[in-house]
């Protein structure tokens, strides 16, 4: 599995995104900066909320 492909790796570039962002980024934004699928930021989101990661 390449990098740009790994769940966990998406995940830890979402946190960062997110706690280096100066204003909360949308999923929009974090799929445009990120260069991942919208669908995919949502699923990997509502995963973080389920696991209380928030």
């Amino acid at each position: 599995m390449n990098k740009k492909g790994s769940s966990i790796t998406r995940v830890l570039d979402i946190i960062e995104a997110i706690s280096t962002a100066k204003h909360p980024p949308t999923p929009l934004d974090l799929s445009i900066e990120l260069d991942i699928p919208k669908p995919s930021i949502h699923r990997l989101l509502q995963t973080l909320e389920q696991e209380k990661i928030h």
